[in-house]
């Protein structure tokens, strides 16, 4: 059995006056899955008060917002150990905007990339035959 670590574990540094170190942990399948249908629920949910369409900055700004305190917590319980785990109180803006990042990039950048060129492989492939 292997003790290698996962590489796609990311190390990320948050804290307002002093930096403590904490690990952002992959999504498996089953949880990828859980956390996109919880998100699309709060999506659509919080979605009912905006109307997209004319959208403005400030109502854009304010929908991202609420979305993410909203979630934040439970996005958090899925990629973070429980002891580790920070608070609003010990994040900044731009500390919350790197580990919704990572989150991002490890678990659905690379499978979205991959997916559309396979998507654009296979229509090729049919065009030719």
């Amino acid at each position: 059995m292997s003790n290698q670590l996962n590489p796609d574990i990311k190390e990320i540094f948050v804290g307002i006056r002093q930096l403590r170190k904490i690990y952002i942990y992959p999504l498996s399948m089953q949880d990828q899955f859980d956390l996109v249908e919880k998100l699309a629920d709060a999506i659509n949910t919080l979605g009912e008060g905006f109307d997209f369409n004319q959208l403005t900055n400030e109502e854009a700004i304010e929908f991202f917002r609420k979305l993410l305190t909203d979630n934040i917590t439970t996005i958090l319980e899925y990629v973070t150990d429980e002891d580790e785990r920070p608070s609003f109180n010990q994040l900044t803006n731009n500390q919350l905007f790197q580990i919704v990042e990572t989150i991002f990039s490890v678990n659905f950048e690379g499978i979205l990339k991959n997916s559309m060129d396979l998507f654009q492989r296979f229509q090729k492939a049919l065009n030719r035959t």
